[in-house]
Parts: structure tokens; sequence; C-alpha cells
């Protein structure tokens, strides 16, 4: 993916960037990521893009589920104009 970037896209990157984690182990880290090609992203841009603190939420997360957090993106579809 780094060796091609002109053909995709790292949308976790701003998540990362802004200290956002989905690895618990460790004090964290964002090791989890969304990849797109970027035709895709021309269609379907995300508005947003980070963790879901699901740890906040579910007591013993690490323990009873994982030591990931899932990564989710809110996709913002580019609809084609009418002839």
């Amino acid at each position: 993916f780094f060796t091609f970037e002109e053909h995709y896209a790292l949308w976790t990157t701003p998540a990362a960037a802004a200290g956002q984690i989905s690895y618990l182990p460790f004090g964290g880290r964002l090791i989890d990521h969304l990849v797109a090609a970027r035709t895709i992203e021309l269609h379907l841009p995300p508005d947003a893009v980070a963790p879901v603190r699901l740890d906040d939420e579910v007591a013993d997360y690490r323990d009873r589920v994982s030591d990931h957090l899932p990564v989710a993106a809110v996709l913002r579809p580019i609809l084609p104009l009418a002839p």
C-alpha cells in the first residue's frame, strides 16, 4: 500500500496522528487500519473514521471480547448527477 500510494488511501492516518487507539495492550496504539482504493474513495469518501471505544461500554472488554477495538468509517456516497 505504501509503495502504490497513488492507488490506495489509508483512512486511519488522521486517527493515528490524533493518538487514537485500536490495540489495547502496552498503553494502546492504532494498528488496525482501514485502506481503500482511491477509485472507491472518489465515490464513497469517509466523513469520519475512528476506533469504536467499546472498552468504555463493555465491562472487562479486553478479557471477555478482544484486545483490539473495531475501527469504523462513516461513508458519504457521491451520486452521479442526473443527465
